[in-house]
């Protein structure tokens, strides 16, 4: 089950150790993208940089150079053309820092194309309030649950404080209906890295991304997302881009496919419950005892949690060693582990989401895992319940498990503790070196 990403081998959840300068509470859990269908092109492609587009242009001009002595004047114009095509595709996937995005041009008889002048830069903490609070009117509760329980005061400020590099607004320059020039914000961007066999691999996730509605079709969302890829790839050279929608959310789909080439997908789900009272512990085929997380057992976990997780790539990618190390900085009386004859033979990770201004408060087992030595003995059942048992004293009203669509014993396990309500969920990651080559494919 995983958070975000949710496991049982018996977490994802999106897009996937990070030392962060200061500790932070894990969310690893679904992530908002609101945006708009008609954007601008695929910001994917705009992650090479100037430089690599005059290395295009130098590469063109060299077959044109060494060919052009042998070949018709025809194949000169073909190759000769490429080149303009190579110039002209870049200009074009070009988003100025400070945009001018115009509209599509309209059908005959529809008003005439319009154009907003916008700036991004990056998110301070003068924004922090600003952006929680259009998240909290965006991601409503009925529309999108997944979002609306997950988005939360906390989420802007862990992910800010602990990647501000990849945190950006946009701000919409508009006439207001006194005359007078005003600066309002249109939408942001709050993204991450996680980093993968001691910073051999790293991968970039748009953790969220929201456009006013009143913004939306105007590019914002675009420029806002090849930014944070820029920074991602000059940073930390990321090799895989992830994001994660709801399922029902089809302008955010249609855009990860259709503009981002996110097109690898994985389906996931999310199930909830009310949280229910004390119960006797199940019957088990083992002798085992359950208690908090410590220190020696951190390498122990995350070894184990690497072998579980290995053949679900929603899980994998966002199972490091910080996240196991920010857990327990964090979240550590919601950390639990499961111990035959001094053998850990399980664990239960999660936390709980507040939301002060309806009074609610949620709790969410981000990750469980039980060795398969040890399966199908009721530890994992047992490692569910106990954590019930943690948020219940907390004072959360509603329990959140996740786990990948086609995880069956997870599901299982989940129906027979009387998680009914499913929400689906989708994950889209995409390979960045492909875009890159395949630029050169175009020549």
């Amino acid at each position: 089950c995983g958070g975000g990403r949710l496991f049982l081998s018996i977490v994802a959840a999106v897009a996937l150790g990070l030392f962060p300068p200061a500790p932070v509470r894990p969310r690893l859990r679904p992530r908002g993208v609101l945006m708009s269908l008609s954007l601008s092109s695929n910001p994917l492609l705009q992650v090479v940089e100037a430089e690599h587009t005059q290395n295009i242009i130098h590469h063109a001009l060299e077959i044109r150079n060494e060919t052009a002595g042998g070949i018709s004047g025809m194949k000169k114009y073909v190759v000769k053309q490429s080149v303009v095509r190579a110039v002209r595709q870049q200009q074009r996937k070009r988003i100025s820092k400070v945009g001018t995005a115009i509209r599509a041009e309209p059908a005959h008889g529809q008003m005439a194309k319009t154009k907003l002048n916008f700036t991004l830069r990056p998110l301070e903490l003068k924004d922090v309030g600003t952006c929680f609070h259009l998240g909290e009117r965006i991601f409503e509760e009925g529309k999108f649950n997944n979002l609306y329980r997950t988005w939360d005061e906390f989420e802007v400020v862990s992910v800010i404080n602990s990647h501000p590099e990849f945190c950006f607004i946009a701000e919409a320059h508009e006439r207001n209906a006194s005359g007078y020039d005003v600066t309002v914000p249109a939408g942001f961007v709050l993204g991450s890295v996680l980093i993968k066999k001691h910073g051999k691999f790293c991968i970039g996730y748009l953790d969220w991304v929201l456009v006013e509605p009143k913004y939306q079709l105007q590019g914002i969302g675009t420029a806002l997302i090849t930014r944070v890829i820029d920074v991602m790839k000059k940073e930390y050279q990321i090799k895989c881009l992830i994001a994660d929608t709801p399922a029902e959310n089809r302008p955010a789909i249609n855009f990860f496919n259709k503009r981002i080439n996110l097109t690898e997908m994985v389906p996931h789900l999310y199930m909830s419950r009310r949280v229910m009272g004390p119960r006797p512990r199940p019957e088990a085929d083992v002798e085992f005892t359950i208690r908090r997380l410590q220190v020696d057992d951190l390498h122990t976990v995350h070894s184990l949690g690497e072998i579980l997780f290995e053949k679900f790539p929603n899980l994998i990618r966002n199972w490091d060693e910080h996240a196991i190390m920010s857990q327990f900085q964090t979240d550590r009386e919601f950390s639990l582990v499961a111990v035959v004859n001094r053998t850990i033979a399980g664990f239960a990770l999660g936390t709980y989401i507040e939301k002060p201004l309806q009074k609610k408060k949620f709790g969410h087992l981000t990750w469980l895992g039980v060795d398969p030595s040890y399966s199908r003995r009721g530890i994992g059942q047992q490692l569910v319940i106990e954590f019930e048992d943690l948020v219940r004293e907390e004072g959360c009203q509603q329990l959140l498990v996740d786990t990948e669509a086609d995880n069956i014993p997870a599901i299982k396990l989940f129906n027979k503790l009387n998680f009914s309500h499913v929400e689906k969920h989708v994950y889209f990651s995409k390979n960045v070196l492909q875009v890159i080559l395949s630029i050169f494919s175009e020549l």
